[in-house]
């Protein structure tokens, strides 16, 4: 057992290298978004210009999304080139590496005023927007499948197996036990896609595919 752990750590030890230049450090951030609001907080794990962050676990969406709101954030406050580099297993084998960045300062600050204001609205409602589901919507229609098409895709994330993630347990508190399909299929804004899903994932995840490089090897 020992020798296959250390088979899975010795890619990503070696894929992280290049980046580990000195000790880890940290910068404060506080930016004033367009709307007043402010954002303040420390981001750790820069290693130069880069904001590293290594895992064992395989690399989920979960982990690039909170990579992509902290080089944000660092960016609208910093104005500096940062790229963001995080670093798991690949879902069966090998590694998987995503990186991001040097964004636009202003680009940036856009960005995270967006996320901010759906946080704001999360707040009042629980939102329709699970993050491996929502990140695989995104993806298909990225790739060029239509809204039915994505959705199919998605709602099987959401539902099927033992992996649903609908099983989650912050889903099963805001949706219940047996959330169906009915959570993803709320119609969705006039002149956006035709679920309010579908409308918040693109949302969310189209920036940060759009500006991501996802490479599993």
């Amino acid at each position: 057992m020992l020798h296959k752990v250390l088979d899975d750590v010795e890619p990503i030890v070696l894929a992280a290298r290049p980046y580990l230049t000195g000790e880890a450090g940290d910068r404060d951030v506080d930016v004033v978004l367009p709307d007043g609001t402010r954002v303040v907080g420390t981001v750790g794990g820069l290693h130069g210009s880069v904001l590293l962050r290594v895992e064992y676990s395989r690399l989920a969406p979960k982990q690039r999304i909170r990579a992509w709101v902290r080089l944000l954030a660092l960016t609208a406050t910093t104005r500096e080139p940062w790229r963001a580099v995080t670093i798991g297993r690949g879902q069966k084998f090998g590694l998987a590496m995503a990186t991001a960045g040097p964004l636009d300062p202003d680009r940036a600050t856009a960005e995270l005023a967006q996320l901010v204001a759906l946080r704001r609205e999360g707040l009042r409602e629980p939102l329709p927007l699970p993050t491996v589901t929502g990140e695989t919507y995104a993806t298909r229609r990225r790739g060029g499948a239509d809204p039915a098409g994505a959705l199919d895709e998605a709602l099987r994330r959401w539902t099927s197996g033992a992996g649903a993630e609908r099983a989650d347990t912050a889903h099963t508190r805001a949706w219940g036990p047996a959330a169906g399909p009915e959570v993803l299929n709320t119609p969705g804004p006039p002149g956006g896609e035709p679920t309010r899903f579908g409308t918040l994932a693109v949302q969310v995840w189209s920036p940060l595919l759009t500006a991501e490089d996802l490479v599993r090897l």
